[in-house]
């Protein structure tokens, strides 16, 4: 089967990017908190003795801590250098008896074969560069088992702090922008691949015909987004008081005014 454009372009991206990717994520940014809340829910939900699916896996970080803990997790992802340096890290670790490592794209988890898990996720912003949401509802629902959960990581169609932050330096456009078209603004600059952001109740009735919803938590309500926090110095004491605050406040109905959000799902019974 021939390669979408979006496709060509994602696995160039990635290719790209792989060599510096542990270099710019991971290191204490805000990024890596988030990842290890999410890392937190991944440990709730999938148990020792478990077969996990992983799409875009990146470089591994998450496969390999699951692995660690025991559960078995076939990782993949569109680009073949990030499932190199995802085999690599394996290796290193030594978990290479609990990780598959697989070249395969999201939108064509048709190729893993028919496989069957007992759950799934994809952190960060995998899914939000899909072309065909409802075609990946349907074959994801077709690898999990009956009450296998599906933990799926967002950019969300609004993010509250990037308004406020527009709007108080005296930039009332991109504040507007940021909320009518924050796709577009994030895109900007960057290869013509393209994002597309769903608020929460829209990407949970997408899948609404196989899944049922578990849990719905927000990120970077407080904490500044991607691009927006200055370094770390004087200002580290502010984000790790907003880091706290957050963590208490997950349990509340924010996720639609966050940067990001976690969907936790759960594979219905069959018909």
């Amino acid at each position: 089967m021939k390669d979408t454009a979006r496709q060509t372009l994602s696995r160039q991206q990635l290719d790209e990017l792989a060599p510096r990717y542990d270099g710019l994520f991971g290191h204490g940014d805000r990024g890596d908190w988030m990842r290890r809340r999410v890392q937190e829910t991944l440990l709730k939900r999938f148990r020792p003795g478990d077969r996990i699916l992983e799409f875009g896996c990146g470089t591994g970080t998450d496969a390999v801590m699951l692995a660690k803990s025991g559960v078995s997790v076939t990782a993949t992802d569109i680009s073949p250098a990030m499932a190199e340096l995802t085999a690599r890290k394996v290796r290193l670790e030594g978990v290479e008896a609990l990780v598959r490592v697989a070249v395969v794209d999201a939108g064509r988890l048709e190729n893993l074969g028919g496989h069957m898990f007992d759950g799934a996720f994809s952190n960060f912003n995998v899914l939000n560069y899909l072309d065909d949401l409802d075609g990946f509802s349907d074959r994801i629902g077709g690898l999990l088992r009956p009450g296998a959960p599906l933990i799926c990581t967002l950019l969300n169609r609004v993010c509250l702090w990037e308004v406020l932050y527009f709007a108080a330096t005296m930039k009332p456009v991109r504040a507007f922008r940021r909320m009518t078209r924050r796709n577009e603004e994030l895109m900007a600059g960057q290869a013509p691949l393209a994002l597309r952001l769903y608020r929460p109740g829209v990407f949970a009735r997408k899948l609404s015909r196989d899944f049922a919803v578990r849990r719905i938590t927000g990120y970077g309500l407080l904490l500044p987004p991607a691009g927006f926090a200055p370094p770390a110095g004087r200002w580290e004491w502010i984000f790790r008081l907003a880091e706290r605050l957050e963590k208490n406040l997950s349990g509340f109905p924010f996720y639609s005014l966050c940067d990001h959000y976690v969907i936790e799902l759960e594979r219905k019974a069959l018909p």
